[in-house]
């Protein structure tokens, strides 16, 4: 399945890129996703559909504020 960059599309075979937490060993992906309209403007299904979709991608990182 294909992710989402700032630069388009993720291609087939394209990997995420990870940064440190400076000072914690914790790899963060350059990417995170924001869930703001979660529950409000989308449904559970959806919502889960972009979830799954961005773990897939390698994203571990969900902006929840």
């Amino acid at each position: 399945m294909a992710g989402v960059s700032r630069n388009g599309p993720k291609r087939k075979g394209e990997t995420m890129k990870y940064k440190y937490l400076k000072g914690t060993g914790i790899q963060l992906s350059q990417m995170t996703l924001g869930s703001s309209t979660f529950g409000d403007q989308l449904g559970a299904e959806e919502s889960c559909r972009i979830m799954e979709t961005a773990l897939e991608a390698g994203v571990n990182s969900i902006d929840t504020g």
